[in-house]
């Protein structure tokens, strides 16, 4: 009689038989290959409409919103309403040559005016604000931590436009809006002065604010995948425009800060490299959804071939005749050598 547990019983044979067909099968099998899972909004092009509760329209795919005050807006996916991103025009200044501010135009405020109206046009919808700001003097710098103070009752007022293109659920930016930015009669306290623009973003309880990955951008990120949900753009460039019909370009200087909570953020944009007492300037942000954020991917799944296949197949027939002799060898032990031969003596 051996000793226990030498050797190879059938039933270990039976596995190391598997892992050695195993082995050999590998080396052959292609390259394994990872197969991502890609899935398509199937919204056809629908027809934009207004919210009768709230100013909204809504194009299948987003949802542009003005929970108010005017001109706080957020554009919203209609897949996944955690994918949000919610914005404000806080002000336009008047900048000094060293930074300080000699007037302010909130758009929020007493004898601020505003309308809201909209129009189709092919491939989408127009919507725009027309605004009347006043605009006061003012003092302060324009910067972190810093704080614009308006003096007195202004009677000068400047006009703003800001317009919204919402495009189509068939348009290559269906999940984008860009807003269009237009000032006119500007009441100018210096013609060396440049303007700027105040936007204030605050993150959806489910996301956190980060600089994004150019200095001309601000992403909003999912806090359980990390994903980015939505990003606010600017252009380095705007158009203004004198009196008497002459205009140029004018490079625009960005700054944006975050607040250590990652919450609330504000973009400084400064119209400069241009002589000041334009009569007009136009100014085209944008925002950007990504619908999927949220979505946690799959784990990649393994392609295998027909040839690999075959081999796993064979490797378990083999492993499965070998239990069955395993079986039969445990159901029938061999009888013990000499011991029915054998009988006990007659006295």
């Amino acid at each position: 009689m051996g000793f226990r547990g030498s050797g190879l019983t059938p039933t270990r044979f039976a596995i190391v038989g598997l892992a050695v067909a195993l082995l050999v099968a590998v080396p052959s099998f292609p390259a394994i290959r990872s197969i991502a899972s890609a899935s398509s909004s199937g919204h056809a092009s629908a027809g934009l409409a207004t919210d009768s509760v709230l100013p909204s329209w809504d194009n299948g795919l987003i949802r542009l919103s003005f929970p108010g005050p005017l001109p706080s807006f957020s554009v919203t996916s209609d897949q996944d309403a955690r994918v949000t991103s919610a914005h404000t025009l806080v002000r336009v200044v008047e900048l000094r040559a060293n930074g300080t501010v000699s007037a302010s135009a909130p758009f929020v405020g007493p004898n601020v005016t505003s309308t809201l109206a909209s129009a189709p046009y092919l491939g989408g919808s127009e919507i725009w604000l027309n605004a009347s700001l006043p605009v006061a003097h003012a003092q302060g710098t324009w910067g972190l931590g810093d704080e614009v103070l308006e003096e007195g009752i202004s009677t000068r007022v400047a006009q703003i436009t800001l317009t919204f293109f919402v495009n189509s659920s068939a348009a290559p930016d269906a999940d984008s809006v860009r807003f269009q930015v237009s000032m006119t009669q500007w009441p100018w306290a210096n013609v060396t002065d440049l303007l700027g623009l105040e936007i204030a973003t605050t993150a959806a309880p489910s996301t956190t604010l980060a600089d994004g990955t150019t200095l001309t951008s601000l992403e909003e990120l999912a806090n359980t995948t990390g994903h980015v949900v939505a990003t606010l753009s600017w252009s380095s460039l705007a158009s203004v425009g004198y009196t008497g019909g002459s205009g140029t370009t004018s490079l625009v200087g960005s700054a944006r800060t975050i607040d250590p909570t990652m919450v609330t953020s504000t973009v400084r944009l400064q119209f400069a490299a241009v002589p000041g007492g334009y009569s007009h300037l136009e100014y085209d942000p944008w925002v950007d959804l990504n619908p999927t954020a949220f979505r946690i991917a799959p784990l990649p799944a393994l392609t295998l071939t027909e040839p690999a296949l075959v081999v796993i197949a064979a490797a378990a027939s083999i492993a499965g005749l070998l239990a069955v002799v395993a079986y039969r060898a445990r159901s029938n032990p061999p009888r013990a050598r000499g011991a029915a031969a054998t009988s006990a003596p007659r006295r």
